[in-house]
């Protein structure tokens, strides 16, 4: 179950006032978003269905973004560090631009740079190619192991 916050939750309670908005997860659970953990003990939760419901999607689209991200930001740290047997060539010129990309996502799907993520019935991304970079070619075989890794979770959804 991956738990998510919500821009419109969080309006709702800055809007009661209060200044911590992140302390509740929703989730989806059998096709529908629920509200898996509510940490406020003053104020019941909302009724879901008094919110947009396609907000709600792409809010769970935009966490979903973000977890793809930091999963490939984290296979990809070994091979950023100075030991790694990358040339530092390859690090600066290919790899430290790839995963600024990667860390700009978000943003670039806020000021419409790159597009939102779209969502079929299972709350899977339909659109992840027009969403992450393409992931990039260096020499040697340390990348074949993260491409290989990144088409076997879908993430790339590129079919080469």
């Amino acid at each position: 179950m991956q738990a998510f916050t919500s821009f419109g939750i969080s309006k709702y309670l800055q809007d009661q006032n209060y200044e911590n908005t992140n302390d509740y997860k929703l989730a989806l659970i059998d096709g529908t978003i629920v509200i898996c953990e509510w940490n406020y003990t003053d104020i019941s939760p909302p009724d879901l269905t008094s919110f947009d419901q396609l907000r709600l999607r792409t809010d769970f689209g935009l966490a979903s973004v973000r977890k793809i991200r930091n999963d490939i930001l984290d296979m990809t740290d070994k091979f950023i560090l100075p030991d790694s047997p990358i040339s530092l060539s390859e690090r600066s010129t290919i790899l430290v631009p790839y995963r600024q990309a990667l860390r700009d996502i978000t943003t670039s799907i806020r000021n419409g740079s790159v597009p939102e993520p779209n969502l079929d019935d299972q709350m899977t991304i339909t659109n992840r190619a027009n969403i992450f970079p393409v992931i990039p070619t260096m020499t040697g075989n340390y990348l074949k192991f993260i491409k290989a890794r990144y088409r076997w979770m879908r993430y790339a959804g590129d079919s080469k």
